[in-house]
């Protein structure tokens, strides 16, 4: 069957209610409402944005940075509704939409925060859409980044990532099927990405590294360019794929006001596609 992925959120309670940009703490006199635009720094840093998931009621996300120097919540709209970033007194509906039929989506914050020399930040969404059908499933989380100008401008959204797709498919229907695939009874793909920061800091934002790594298993397949393969006596248990296993630099482009890359990104429809 294609494998269903479904995002576990860790549960946790939010010590300060506000969700709101606050003064650091080594300023006692400043309220924790207090609204900052970023300090700039030397370099661009990827810190940790610790996230907890309240489902009472309306579906809520929230995270801050270590410090609390930062906060964001994600905020659904209602039974199904459109989902919504606050950051201080910022706010931005994400164009995502649920998934019909059998499956579901989710939209969660990125558990990391980018922050530039220049004071700018960089907010990270993850929507995933899964689908079940009787043989099978699949998955895909793309990683919306959101930034927060310093500024004090309006929350944008300045690049879309691949950053996990999985997929199941039932392959044995009887005992031929089982005895010409010698037990492995399920295709499987998966891909997966990592962001990282780059060296460089065009338009006051980094350039960023996307690398994913796709592999097949048993052994090489394809959801859309093959028939069904017999597994075979020292076969390899898994494939990497070499197209979809990649490495990218995104350049923010102050033209377009988004991040482009250096070479454009392969379909990798095995992995990346739900149906």
């Amino acid at each position: 069957m294609k494998a269903v992925l479904i995002a576990a959120f860790a549960a946790g309670t939010m010590t300060t209610p506000a969700i709101a940009l606050q003064e650091p703490a080594r300023k006692p006199t400043a309220s924790a409402a207090t609204t900052l635009i970023g300090t700039p720094q030397e370099q661009a840093q990827i810190e940790p944005f610790g996230v907890s998931v309240r489902e009472g009621g309306k579906p809520r996300r929230e995270a801050c940075s270590a410090v609390r120097h930062w906060c964001a919540e994600l905020l659904q709209q209602g039974q199904g509704g459109a989902w919504r970033l606050n950051v201080g007194d910022r706010h931005l509906l994400l164009p995502f939409q649920e998934t019909d039929g059998m499956g579901g989506s989710d939209m969660s914050l990125w558990p990391h925060i980018i922050t530039s020399p220049a004071g700018s930040i960089l907010i990270g969404v993850e929507g995933s859409r899964r689908s079940v059908y009787s043989g099978g499933g699949a998955s895909v989380t793309t990683l919306t980044l959101v930034e927060l100008p310093a500024d004090g401008g309006a929350l944008r959204p300045v690049a879309e990532l691949p950053l996990l797709g999985r997929a199941m498919i039932r392959a044995c229907f009887d005992k031929r099927d089982t005895r010409r695939r010698r037990g492995a009874c399920n295709d499987e793909y998966g891909f997966e990405g990592t962001v990282q920061l780059g060296e460089s800091h065009a338009g006051g934002l980094p350039d960023l590294l996307l690398t994913t790594k796709a592999e097949t298993s048993p052994g090489r397949r394809s959801r859309f360019n093959e028939t069904d393969r017999p597994v075979r006596r020292g076969d390899p248990l898994t494939w990497r794929d070499p197209v979809c296993s990649y490495r990218r630099t995104f350049t923010y482009d102050r033209s377009t006001a988004r991040y482009q890359p250096d070479r454009p990104l392969p379909a990798c429809r095995d992995y990346l596609d739900r149906e």
